[in-house]
């Protein structure tokens, strides 16, 4: 029965936010949100509307509460910080925001849904302190992933899928349905962003997509409460996590802030070579299928005795 909840779970979100997404240009346009190339670290050559993250967000909401997920201190922290990131996206993607007022916001967010857990102990000073790092440092890493057709929804639809086999795996249904409803959220996303996209996510999404993932996996984590689940998290998150990592001491290093823009993440280093931009998010998704498939080939193996 519980391998015909995600099912559902993962079709139904599918056609709803495929169906969702055309709202979504008539929105960009009605707000300005339009993505113009007007510097080179742009991979498009045209405008295109960017608030595709509501559709995401919106499909993701409407099945969580049609599956029944137990609305407890736990969930609504994390709905909480959810809507504060989503808000943040759409004010972010119309009229663009300094580092430091989204860092802030962020932040808030996270310790909405970290405290939300209600996980408390002798170290839960420690756990809070990590679990907001885990947030923010996912949160951004998917948003700094975004620069290819595909490439965000792609990677964290691979990601969704991993955790939802691991907690599936698990015999835990709540949190798998959760993930799964994610990955559905991308997939009906996907036909409007991959290949020459029609409208792109926009911070809306991928800040989104980010903090959903990290507080799924930070649950995994707690609850199995072994260095396996860690280690194993870290394998599903490869791509995002090393992106975020070089791109900060890239910067750093050269004396910029580390939430500056430029051409030089993974993807754009893999498009402005003779693959192009379609080859390198594809080798990007590959890259992330094989990092998914070693964590939950990982845990698996491991988590007797790590």
């Amino acid at each position: 029965m519980i391998y015909l909840d995600f099912f559902k779970a993962l079709v139904y979100t599918a056609v709803f936010s495929l169906a969702l997404t055309p709202f979504d240009f008539k929105l960009a346009s009605a707000v300005g949100a339009i993505d113009i190339p007007k510097d080179k670290r742009r991979m498009h050559t045209r405008p295109i509307p960017r608030l595709g993250g509501i559709s995401i967000f919106l499909s993701f909401a409407f099945f969580c509460l049609f599956f029944c997920f137990r609305i407890s201190n736990q969930i609504s922290g994390f709905f909480v910080g959810a809507v504060i990131i989503i808000s943040l996206g759409i004010i972010d993607d119309s009229i663009s925001l300094s580092a430091k007022s989204k860092l802030f916001a962020q932040i808030c967010a996270s310790i909405l849904a970290i405290v939300g857990l209600g996980r408390f102990s002798i170290f839960s000073g420690i756990t809070v302190i990590l679990g907001i790092l885990w947030l923010l440092t996912l949160t951004n890493a998917h948003n700094f992933i975004d620069g290819l057709d595909g490439l965000c929804a792609g990677i964290s639809l691979i990601e969704a899928m991993a955790m939802g086999i691991l907690f599936l795996l698990a015999d835990s249904r709540d949190f798998g349905i959760f993930a799964f409803i994610v990955g559905g959220a991308c997939i009906g996303f996907l036909p409007y962003n991959d290949n020459n996209a029609k409208i792109f996510m926009g911070d809306t999404g991928s800040a989104f997509l980010g903090f959903a993932l990290a507080f799924i996996s930070w649950n995994f984590i707690l609850s199995v409460g072994s260095v396996s689940a860690l280690i194993s998290m870290l394998l599903v998150f490869s791509i995002p996590i090393c992106d975020i990592t070089f791109a900060v001491a890239r910067r750093i290093i050269k004396g910029n802030s580390p939430f500056e823009p430029d051409r030089s993440h993974i993807h754009h280093i893999l498009a402005d070579s003779t693959l192009g931009h379609k080859k390198a998010s594809l080798i990007m998704r590959i890259a992330a299928l094989y990092f998914a498939l070693s964590g939950i080939a990982f845990y698996f193996l491991a988590k007797d005795f790590l």
